[in-house]
């Protein structure tokens, strides 16, 4: 089910400087694009997919995934954002074991454009090293669970999924997450997806 979102009032739409790693100015950030704590632009964890009189022409699709878990096969609805043909995210709303049924609110969101940055300037494409100078208070750990590679910050509550053929190192698995190094990892090692809770 396709639904195309009207343009809302762009007369007040404010961009952000995005820094690079020197702390020179590099680019603006559409708001419509930025990556922070609570979400994606209008789209926030928590909140309801928005409504047009808040969205910028997007288009949002709905699709049913089928992922494996320990379980077994696991059914999930997932939206599919996009503007102007170009998939921008995929989002997961809470489900309700009381009622087993999903609400209407935002779980998780899944950032699969280089649109969408922080307002640093990291997103899809930067690399580890980019996203270190910026973060120095950084974790990199793995999951055999969901089988991730992650670097992440506690600036933001986000994973940035990296991409498992950059990973180099020996897996020791003695639990369910394991921390890792930075030389576990190719040089240029880059950000797959971003993966926003």
């Amino acid at each position: 089910m396709g639904c195309d979102l009207p343009s809302g009032n762009n007369s007040n739409k404010d961009n952000q400087s995005s820094v690079n790693h020197d702390g020179d100015i590099e680019k603006q950030v559409d708001n419509d694009y930025l990556l922070l704590d609570d979400g994606v632009g209008d789209f926030k964890i928590g909140g309801s997919i928005p409504f047009p009189e808040s969205s910028d022409n997007y288009e949002i699709n709905e699709e049913v995934q089928i992922r494996m878990t320990e379980e077994g096969e696991f059914k999930e609805t997932v939206y599919i954002v996009k503007k102007e043909g170009e998939e921008i995210m995929q989002l997961k709303l809470k489900y309700d074991f009381n009622t087993e049924q999903y609400t209407k609110n935002i779980d998780e969101i899944i950032v699969t454009s280089s649109l969408v940055k922080t307002p640093e300037g990291i997103g899809i494409g930067s690399t580890m090293n980019d996203f270190i100078k910026i973060y120095p208070d950084y974790d990199l750990w793995y999951t055999y669970v969901s089988g991730m590679y992650v670097i992440e910050t506690k600036n933001i509550n986000a994973q940035f999924i990296l991409d498992k053929k950059d990973f180099i190192g020996e897996l020791d698995i003695t639990g369910d997450v394991i921390t890792l190094k930075k030389s576990d990892f190719k040089q240029d090692a880059k950000i797959l997806k971003i993966r926003v809770l």
